[in-house]
């Protein structure tokens, strides 16, 4: 038997579709419109004119990163941060307890060892007391920093102070932070 072109498989994809049957476009205005509601409980104010710039205060230390990103220089070290703003009431009892076996689980080290939680101050960091202190919390902020040249660094864990200790100058409030290295 000769293969023959007509006889291939031709994918024609069409336009993506969620489960109750609405298109794309609906779902990235549904999704948008999730944004600004959430944006709005954690305090941003409309500045009122449609299609104008917000006039909020949300994420502080952004004009110090414009400051800092002026002054940067060829061996500025580029990192990647993913942040999660989680609602503790509507996350559930268990879902700080649950994160902090998850970022120490077995086998996230180098050496494909158990995770080792630790502080600004401390390098065995108690889980135990820090789910405590952050009872009354009613959110947290959970963020992975990801250094480009993380490997090549002597010292992960000094980095990783170095960058919370800055983040408290440029927030100008007090953490309470704990972390581990992956």
């Amino acid at each position: 038997m000769a293969s023959r072109d007509d006889d291939r498989l031709r994918i024609k994809p069409g336009a993506p579709k969620r489960p109750d049957g609405s298109q794309s476009g609906q779902r990235a205005q549904r999704f948008v419109s999730q944004v600004l509601k959430q944006v709005s409980k954690a305090g941003a104010k409309n500045s009122g004119a449609r299609g104008a710039r917000p006039a909020s205060t949300f994420g502080r230390g952004r004009v110090a990163s414009r400051l800092a990103g002026r002054t940067l220089g060829a061996d500025a070290r580029r990192v990647i941060i993913k942040s999660r703003f989680v609602v503790l009431k509507k996350a559930g009892a268990n879902s700080v307890s649950t994160h902090l076996r998850y970022i120490e689980r077995d086998g996230v080290t180098r050496d494909g060892e158990r995770g080792q939680a630790y502080g600004a101050e401390t390098d065995t960091a108690d889980l135990k007391a820090f789910e405590e202190r952050g009872k009354g919390d009613r959110h947290q902020f959970r963020f992975i920093v990801s250094v480009e040249d993380a490997g090549e660094l002597e010292d992960l864990r000094g980095y990783t102070r170095e960058f919370m200790q800055r983040m408290t100058t440029d927030l100008e409030t007090r953490l309470d932070w704990v972390a581990v290295d992956h």
